[in-house]
């Protein structure tokens, strides 16, 4: 759903504010912090996530909320698909992910389980 997100409430690529970049950076911290919690990640693994979480950090000081929306998909399914996750991880990465940013695009809250 986040990547199918209803448009009529982002009708332009138009910037965060930067409490919604504060926001942003929080809650892609927490997902870091709940991915080494529960999962069983290499440190290189984990260094790969970091860095992709970091520039999603930075770019949403930069790029349009549409932009970042894609880039936040490139990063994080490249990082899924790169890692090899098993599929509980993979679901569960992203419904934190939908729960933390969702509300952003849009998106109601997604049950936890």
């Amino acid at each position: 759903e986040l990547l199918e997100a209803n448009f009529d409430d982002v009708t332009e690529n138009s910037p965060f504010t930067p409490d919604e970049q504060k926001v942003i950076a929080g809650r892609l911290q927490e997902l870091a912090e709940h991915t080494r919690r529960a999962y069983s990640l290499s440190g290189a693994q984990m260094r790969v996530l970091d860095g992709k979480l970091d520039y999603l950090v930075k770019a949403a000081g930069r790029l349009g909320r549409i932009d970042w929306r894609n880039a936040f998909a490139g990063a994080i399914l490249g990082f899924i698909f790169t890692a090899a996750l098993p599929p509980e991880a993979v679901r569960d990465m992203i419904l934190v992910l939908s729960q933390t940013i969702g509300h952003l695009y849009g998106l109601l809250e997604l049950p936890s389980g």
